[in-house]
C-alpha cells in the first residue's frame, strides 16, 4: 500500500513537469504566433508603403528627365521658326503691296521655307499670314480652315502680345485641323520687319505628335501618354488618357492612384513647364521598390527556425543560425539595391546625408567639403544638356575651385568679375572647368608660389568675352601657336582621354562655328590669358 502511494506520488511529480513544459511550450507558441502575425502585418504594410515611395520617386525622375527633353526639342523648333522668318523670300512676300502679290510670289515664299524644313523632321506645315490677311502654307490640302475664326482677333491676341515672342499652343490657334483630326503643337509669333519694326505677319509651325512617339520609342518608354493641357491625345499610350484630370495641369508632379483593366497603377502626372504639355506615367506596383520576395524568406526563415528552436530546446543556436542567414540575405538585397541606384540623384543624396552626419559629429570644414562637391557634381551631371547659362558655368567652376583649395590650400586664389547681363547668356557646357585647371596644373603648380585665378565676362557688342587669366609660369609663343593649331599633327595625346585644353578649344570654335573665338596671350614667368568670344545669337534674351 505504501509502495503504491509512493509509486504515485513519484507519478504526480512526474507528471506535474511535464504539464508546466506543455503550458510554456504553448505560451511560447502562441507568443510567436502573436509575433509572426504582428510582423506579417507590420511588413506588409511598410512593403506597401516602401513600394509606393520607390514607384512615385522614380516616376518623378522619368517626368522630370522627358519634361526637360520635350523642352530641349521645343527650343530647336523655336531656333528653326528665327530661320524662317527671315528667309529672303518669305520676306519679300511679307513686304509686298497686296497689288503686287501673285501666285509666284506666293510659290516663292512657300520654296524658301521648305527649303529650311528639309534639314529636320517633325514639322507638319508653316503657315504665314500676312496682315492683310492673304495666306501661304506649306502644307494646306490636309487642313480644314475656319474662315470665319481667321477673321477675328481673338485667336491671334496671345501671339501679338508676345511682341516677336514664341507662343506654343496647341493645332493651329483652333483656326485650322489636320486631316484625320490628328493633333498638332503649334509654334505661332508675330513677324516683324527688321528694317522698320512694323508687324508685316503671323507665322504658325505645326509639330507633328510623331516627334515625341520617336522620343518616347527611343527612351523605351512605354508607360508614357503626351497630352495637351486640355486633355487632347498626343502621343504616348493612350490608356492612360481616359484618367487624366485638371489636377495634372500644375507644374507640380501629381500622383494619383487609379485601377486599369482590374490592375492597381499608379498615375503620376505634371504640366512641362512653360508649355501647354501635360505628361502621364503609369507605374505598376508589382514592379520595383522593397524586394517583396526577399521578405518573404525571411519571414519563413524566421518562423522554422524559432519553431525548431522551441521543439528541440536549441533556441539560442537556431537564433545566431537564423540571424546569420538574414545577414547574407540582406547583403545581397542591399548590393541589389546598390546596383538600382547608382545614379546621379543616388550621388546626390548620400554626398547630402554624409554631409548631414559630419554636421551633426561637428566637422563642419568636412560638411562643407562635401556640400560643395555635391553642388559641384549636381551642376556638372544633371539636366544633360550641352548648352548651359553662363552663370551655371560659373557657379562649376567656383565649387571646382573651392574644391581645389581643399587640397592645395592658400596657393590659389579666384577672383570673378561677371556682367549681370551676361549670367543668361548660353555657353557651351564644361569651357571653363578645364581652363581653371590647365591654370592650376600648367601654370599655378609649376611657378612654386600662390597665384590668382581671376574670371571676367563681359558683353561687348552684343557678344560674350570671357577672360580666363592666371598667374602662373605662362606660355611661348611656340606653346600658344600649337596649342592653338588646327592641325592634327599637334593635337596632344590626351586630348583623346580628358578635356584638355586643346579639346576644349575645338569644342568651343564648333559651338561658334568660327577658328578665331579662342585667343591667347602670355607673358613667360608672368601670366596667361584665355579669352574667348561667344556670338550674340546663342543669347536667350534675343527671342524666346
Amino acid at each position: 500500500m505504501v509502495g503504491k502511494r509512493l509509486l504515485g506520488k513519484i507519478n504526480s511529480e512526474k507528471s506535474a513537469p511535464a504539464s508546466l513544459s506543455v503550458q510554456v511550450q504553448r505560451v511560447i507558441l502562441g507568443i510567436v504566433l502573436v509575433v509572426v502575425t504582428v510582423f506579417l502585418l507590420s511588413g506588409y504594410f511598410i512593403i506597401s508603403r516602401e513600394r509606393l515611395e520607390y514607384n512615385k520617386s522614380e516616376s518623378e525622375s522619368v517626368l522630370k528627365t522627358l519634361s526637360s527633353n520635350i523642352k530641349s526639342d521645343i527650343e530647336r523648333y523655336k531656333e528653326l521658326s528665327r530661320l524662317i522668318k527671315v528667309e529672303d523670300r518669305l520676306v519679300e512676300f511679307l513686304r509686298a503691296d497686296v497689288d503686287q502679290v501673285d501666285i509666284s510670289m506666293i510659290n516663292d515664299a512657300r520654296y524658301g521655307i521648305m527649303d529650311i524644313l528639309n534639314v529636320t523632321e517633325g514639322v507638319d506645315t508653316v503657315i504665314v499670314i500676312r496682315e492683310d490677311m492673304i495666306m501661304l502654307s506649306t502644307n494646306r490640302f490636309t487642313y480644314r480652315y475656319d474662315y470665319d475664326l481667321m477673321n477675328s482677333e481673338y485667336w491671334r491676341k496671345e501671339i501679338y502680345e508676345g511682341k516677336g515672342k514664341v507662343v506654343v499652343s496647341l493645332n493651329t490657334n483652333g483656326i485650322a485641323q489636320k486631316a484625320g483630326n490628328k493633333p498638332m503643337v503649334t509654334i505661332g509669333r508675330a513677324i516683324y520687319d527688321i528694317e522698320t519694326q512694323d508687324r508685316t505677319g503671323i507665322m504658325l509651325m505645326n509639330i507633328s505628335g510623331t516627334i515625341f512617339d520617336v522620343m518616347l520609342a527611343q527612351l523605351r518608354y512605354n508607360d508614357i501618354c503626351i497630352l495637351g493641357e486640355n486633355g487632347t491625345f498626343i502621343a504616348g499610350n493612350r490608356k492612360y488618357s481616359d484618367y487624366f484630370e485638371e489636377s495634372f495641369t500644375g507644374e507640380r508632379i501629381v500622383h494619383k492612384d487609379v485601377r486599369i483593366s482590374g490592375k492597381r497603377i499608379l498615375l503620376s502626372g505634371c504640366k512641362v513647364s512653360g508649355l501647354p504639355l501635360v505628361i502621364l506615367r503609369g507605374s505598376d506596383y508589382s514592379v520595383g521598390g522593397t524586394p517583396v520576395r526577399v521578405i518573404i524568406v525571411l519571414v519563413i526563415l524566421f518562423v522554422i527556425f524559432l519553431l525548431v528552436a522551441i521543439i528541440t530546446g536549441n533556441f539560442v543556436e537556431g537564433l545566431v543560425d537564423t540571424l546569420v542567414e538574414k545577414e547574407k540575405i540582406l547583403q545581397k538585397a542591399e548590393m541589389r539595391v546598390l546596383q538600382e541606384q547608382i545614379k546621379p540623384h543616388f550621388l546626390y543624396n548620400s554626398i547630402e546625408t554624409i554631409g548631414f552626419m559630419a554636421l551633426d559629429a561637428g566637422a563642419d570644414k568636412v560638411h562643407d567639403a562635401l556640400e560643395t562637391m555635391g553642388s559641384f557634381y549636381r551642376n556638372f551631371l544633371s539636366k544633360g544638356g550641352r548648352d548651359i547659362p553662363f552663370s551655371r558655368e560659373i557657379r562649376i567652376v567656383k565649387d571646382y575651385l573651392a574644391l581645389q583649395k581643399l587640397r592645395y590650400g592658400d596657393i590659389i586664389e579666384d577672383e570673378y568679375d561677371i556682367d549681370e547681363a551676361a549670367e543668361n547668356f548660353i555657353v557651351p557646357k564644361l569651357i571653363l572647368q578645364p581652363l581653371v585647371e590647365n591654370s592650376i596644373y600648367h601654370g599655378i603648380r609649376l611657378k612654386g608660389e600662390a597665384g590668382i585665378i581671376r574670371v571676367t565676362g563681359h558683353i561687348v557688342d552684343g557678344n560674350l568675352h570671357i577672360w580666363v587669366r592666371d598667374t602662373g609660369v605662362g606660355m611661348s609663343r611656340e606653346q600658344i601657336d600649337k596649342v592653338l593649331s588646327q592641325d592634327k599633327s599637334d593635337r596632344p595625346t590626351e586630348a583623346d582621354s580628358s578635356f584638355g585644353l586643346w579639346g576644349t578649344i575645338e569644342r568651343i570654335r564648333i559651338y561658334c562655328g568660327n577658328k578665331d573665338c579662342v585667343k591667347i596671350t602670355s607673358e613667360e614667368g608672368e601670366y596667361t590669358e584665355i579669352e574667348i568670344i561667344i556670338p550674340d545669337n546663342t543669347h536667350l534674351g534675343i527671342e524666346e
